[in-house]
């Protein structure tokens, strides 16, 4: 292959790579543990995963979805720290901090911070030539601010933001032909342009006893820069702007006081370097209480298992959960078929 195309496949390749790390996290919710381009917003908890992955119908005071943020009655905080492995060795540590506090009788506020890092030695997998002994490192800090209010008996409505503290990812040790190098990428949102944060609107609509409809909208802005290895000049270090566009909404039942089921479905779309990205995803499962204190869970990720476990036990628990695929159609040519397993212990106070 001659050089200068060589060149050309590897900055394709590059921005490949990370737009499909994007597409990843906004064409299909994120686990705390693993990298979500937009925050803390996007993620979703160990024992939503277990039901599929939503991350829109199931309430709490730690939910992703703002309007959740208006049954916080009472002062809530948790810890929580857990470890993500797939299946070709990539791992993530996170931890993260949760604060859901009320403001009145109809109103409520909730924060969460998230800190998500992959070891230095974390293996990348290798879906190109060049890539086989290469190595990733990612960190991110983000936090998400919530807000709800109840405007009715039945109906919740809630808005918020989701700012990104830091972002660092890097793929090291890429083979171009002339040498080693790392690819890099920071993202930020634009903070002189808080226009360009955007953010997201959420409802829920308890049409029942057992019964409720919840959804959100989100529309992002964020700012990229791709910084281009010496070893592919002439080429230069490139900026972008990404844009996400998502509705997602679906209900939560509960025919018994030990049965919960979920059905959602998303829609997104991700613009940004040139590409144009668009999602139809769909999640459902549901949990079963065994015991007073162990949850037993399946579901569907868009077509594939997931399955999963909580024990509680006062104020401490633990949390297990198993994806067969995490990548949506759009992003599978790129990472496969990546299952993964995650581990994660929290406390609430």
């Amino acid at each position: 292959m001659p050089f200068s195309l060589r060149r050309l496949h590897a900055t394709c390749f590059l921005t490949a790579v990370t737009l499909s790390s994007t597409a990843q996290a906004q064409l299909g919710p994120e686990v705390f543990a693993t990298t979500h381009f937009f925050g803390a917003s996007r993620a979703t908890s160990i024992r939503a995963y277990g039901m599929g992955g939503g991350i829109a119908t199931t309430p709490g005071p730690f939910s992703l979805n703002p309007a959740h943020a208006a049954f916080n009655d009472d002062p809530a905080g948790v810890a929580r720290y857990g470890r993500t492995r797939f299946a070709d060795g990539t791992r993530f540590n996170s931890a993260m901090l949760g604060a859901a506090l009320p403001l009145g009788k109809q109103d409520g506020l909730q924060i969460l911070y998230a800190n998500v890092r992959s070891p230095e030695k974390s293996s990348f997998a290798a879906p190109a030539p060049g890539f086989a002994a290469s190595t990733q490192v990612f960190h991110e800090e983000s936090v998400s601010l919530f807000y709800g209010r109840r405007v009715s008996p039945r109906l919740a409505l809630g808005i918020g933001v989701a700012p990104i503290l830091r972002t660092r990812h890097e793929i090291r040790n890429v083979n171009f032909g002339a040498g080693p190098g790392t690819l890099r990428f920071s993202a930020k949102p634009p903070l002189d342009d808080l226009s360009h944060l955007g953010g997201r609107f959420g409802l829920d609509y308890k049409f029942a006893s057992w019964g409720r409809f919840s959804g959100f909208y989100d529309n992002f802005w964020e700012d990229a820069v791709f910084f281009v290895p010496a070893q592919l000049a002439p080429l230069t270090t490139r900026r972008a702007a990404f844009h996400e566009v998502a509705l997602t909404g679906g209900f939560h039942l509960t025919p018994t006081p030990k049965l919960t089921l979920v059905i959602e479905r998303e829609r997104a779309t991700l613009t940004g370097g040139g590409f144009r990205l668009k999602g139809h995803n769909t999640y459902y499962g549901g949990e079963w209480m065994a015991t007073k204190n162990l949850a037993l869970r399946a579901g569907s990720h868009d077509g594939d298992l997931t399955y999963g476990l909580g024990w509680t036990k006062n104020r401490f628990s633990l949390q297990y959960a198993h994806v067969k695929n995490l990548a949506g159609d759009e992003t599978r040519p790129f990472f496969g078929n990546n299952k993964f397993n995650v581990l994660e212990a929290s406390y609430q106070f």
